[in-house]
């Protein structure tokens, strides 16, 4: 929270899916990165974590 600034954070509040993680998690991909992981449950997490990092949850 502290990086990205209390103005950066209130646009991704505004932004961000309440309660269709699993949406967000199922369909999160990235191309090109070989460590990406695979497993829903493992982006859940990395979900979750960011969203603790931003004090969203």
């Amino acid at each position: 929270m502290t990086i990205v600034g209390a103005e950066r954070l209130a646009e991704i509040a505004a932004r961000w899916p309440g309660s269709p993680k699993h949406l967000l998690v199922h369909y999160m991909s990235v191309p090109n990165a070989p460590d990406w992981p695979n497993s829903n449950d493992r982006r859940l997490e990395l979900v979750l974590a960011m969203e603790r990092g931003l004090r969203l949850s």
